[in-house]
């Protein structure tokens, strides 16, 4: 029997942990199926064998590492920065896209996956004024979501406005002070 380890380079992290093998009565090794986590890039992986106290180098296998289109990494929130919000009017329309790691926007979010809670104070509130998106319009941007018409009541005085997606939260924070 001949042991094999597997090597690979200090940035590329392999789950399960390749543990050492020994090869079955073929002369094969097996380590199975990795889930692999690494910065953008491109990574090695070897296997080395040890017969007899002696290492044998086996073929040098490239790993190139890509952003996934469909892992949602931030919010780009559009919005007029310049709106003045009175107590009783009407909020300014947010423009919401969810990026992937790829940079991207994506394609697979759906409407109802994006809610805006709107809250008293600085705090996050536990009863916050939740707000879903509204529907598409001509002349919408594709890959955008629109909060649009959202009445701001009067008892608000500073205001949070963060965006979340389900099942991986992503959060936009806006914080801004209503006029009377």
């Amino acid at each position: 029997m001949v042991k094999v380890v597997l090597l690979k380079e200090s940035g590329l992290k392999l789950s399960p942990a390749p543990q050492l093998q020994k090869t079955d009565e073929n002369g094969r090794a097996s380590f199975g199926a990795f889930q692999i986590f690494a910065a953008r890039g491109e990574y090695t992986i070897q296997a080395k064998a040890v017969i007899n106290k002696s290492a044998v180098d086996g073929p040098v296998i490239r790993l190139n590492v890509v952003p996934d289109p469909n892992k949602p990494v931030s919010l780009h929130v559009d919005y007029d920065k310049n709106a003045r919000f009175v107590a009783g009017g009407f909020l300014t329309e947010f423009a919401v896209s969810v990026i992937s790691e790829d940079g991207s926007a994506m394609k697979n979010i759906k409407p109802a996956d994006l809610t805006m809670r709107i809250w008293r104070g600085q705090r996050p509130s536990s009863n916050p004024t939740i707000l879903n998106c509204n529907k598409a319009r001509d002349g919408d941007r594709e890959g955008f979501f629109y909060f649009r018409s959202l009445i701001l009541h009067g008892y608000l005085e500073l205001f949070q406005v963060p965006c979340y997606t389900i099942g991986n939260f992503v959060q936009f924070e806006l914080t801004h002070q209503v006029t009377q």
